[in-house]
């Protein structure tokens, strides 16, 4: 345990963009019978793009803002 400071974590740009991604995918799986190896390789791609995204961003590369990612 750390006293007399804040935990640190791993940084995360779009959290939640992350979620909705694995969450829709998920729904696909379960209830279109998508098979589970491609749309979660199609969630891994949507995912890496919020985290380029969010990098690029960080080094003034773009503006922040919410981007496409299908």
């Amino acid at each position: 345990m750390v006293s007399g400071g804040t935990g640190r974590g791993a940084l995360l740009g779009d959290f939640a963009g992350f979620q909705t991604v694995l969450t829709r995918a998920m729904h696909d799986v379960l209830t279109a019978d998508a098979s589970g190896d491609t749309r979660f390789r199609q969630a891994t791609g949507e995912a890496q793009r919020l985290l380029d995204n969010y990098d690029d961003h960080l080094r003034g590369r773009r503006p922040r803002g919410h981007i496409q990612i299908h």
